[in-house]
């Protein structure tokens, strides 16, 4: 019965903690109050689970839910990895010495004046000025293969983390699954049950009756506890499934920011820098005469193309610092996790 529930949908999940509180249910009862938070096959799926639930059987007092706990590790461990995932430094890398050439076309030969100094255009500056094109022109092309690999790798960390991310709110689904037929057992067992092993050991006043009340009495404290951990699951993955939309929306938006990198800014840099300089074809760093020299518009694109550089490498800085803290924080999840399983295989 343990994978009974494996195939719940994850809807509704969040006003289970308010029907945690406040449901009773007895063989009495005239109305199921799961109703609004299952669909009535999960309901008949609960009711028909919790009716073959024996408190007072050991193997279910170590292993009820267990098998959904060590799946919501599992999912905590894939997650964590996750996060580690993501992009090394090289196209960060690569960036900064890009942006470093085309403010050095901005100073002239041994000055490091930054893109905001004055030039004062020469004969031979030109010249000078295209000599720097034609270097970074080429690392514009690493810039666009660097981030063309990050782009993949956001595309399949995205894909994956979608996947776990589906994953945790089917484990949590289950999960509640098994806390509402754990708790419909249970309040039927200690309202009903307990009850009247209590009445009859009073009536009898057999010392071996009022020991089979205490023993039955002990094994739904301990059925409770199995309970409760399974709740403390469901808490933890309650935290963990935002930290993993988190990371997989941070992919994907990295993903679509560099596709608009490659699509349009290293190209129309290139492309209006030659302009500028009056090359003829961006690559060839040809000074084709005629061609008219734009200091101004250089400056420009120039500083436009730093600043963008810029935002660009501080995203990245940014996403790796959110992927970090929210691996560290599924990781710390993942060990309480972990220490609920060895708390339920030693369940006394």
């Amino acid at each position: 019965m343990e994978n009974g529930f494996e195939k719940g949908q994850a809807e509704n999940v969040a006003a289970f903690e308010d029907a945690d509180n406040t449901a009773e249910v007895t063989e009495k009862a005239d109305k199921n109050p799961y109703e609004e938070l299952f669909t009535p096959e999960e309901i008949k799926l609960i009711e028909e689970y919790a009716g073959k639930i024996n408190v007072t059987d050991e193997s279910v007092l170590a292993g009820f839910g267990l098998s959904v706990q060590k799946k919501a590790a599992d999912i905590a461990a894939a997650a964590s990895l996750g996060a580690a995932g993501g992009f090394d430094s090289n196209a960060v890398g690569i960036m900064r010495e890009l942006a470093g050439l085309i403010e050095d076309m901005e100073s002239p030969e041994g000055e490091k004046a930054g893109i905001l100094g004055i030039f004062k255009t020469k004969s031979g500056k030109l010249d000078e000025l295209s000599k720097k094109y034609e270097l970074a022109e080429p690392v514009a092309d690493e810039v666009s293969l660097a981030l063309d690999a990050d782009k993949e790798v956001a595309a399949t960390d995205a894909k994956v983390l979608s996947e776990l991310y589906d994953a945790c709110l089917n484990c949590i689904k289950e999960l509640t699954m098994y806390i509402a037929s754990g708790k419909m057992k249970l309040t039927r067992e200690r309202d009903v049950t307990l009850v009247k092993i209590c009445e009859f050991a009073k009536n009898s006043g057999e010392e071996s009756d009022v020991d089979a009340a205490s023993d039955f009495a002990e094994m739904c404290r301990r059925f409770g506890e199995r309970i409760t951990s399974i709740e403390q699951t469901r808490a933890l993955m309650m935290q963990i499934a935002p930290r993993i939309m988190l990371v997989r929306n941070n992919c994907a938006a990295m993903r679509e920011m560099i596709g608009e990198i490659n699509a349009n800014a290293l190209s129309v840099w290139k492309r209006h820098a030659a302009s500028a300089l009056g090359i003829d074809k961006v690559g060839s760093a040809v000074k084709m005469p005629g061609n008219a020299f734009d200091r101004e518009f250089l400056r420009t694109i120039n500083t436009e193309m730093i600043d963008f550089l810029g935002s660009v490498i501080e995203r990245y800085g940014k996403v790796g610092e959110e992927r970090a803290r929210t691996e560290a924080e599924l990781r710390v999840a993942e060990s309480e996790l972990k220490q609920l399983l060895v708390a339920a295989a030693n369940l006394k």
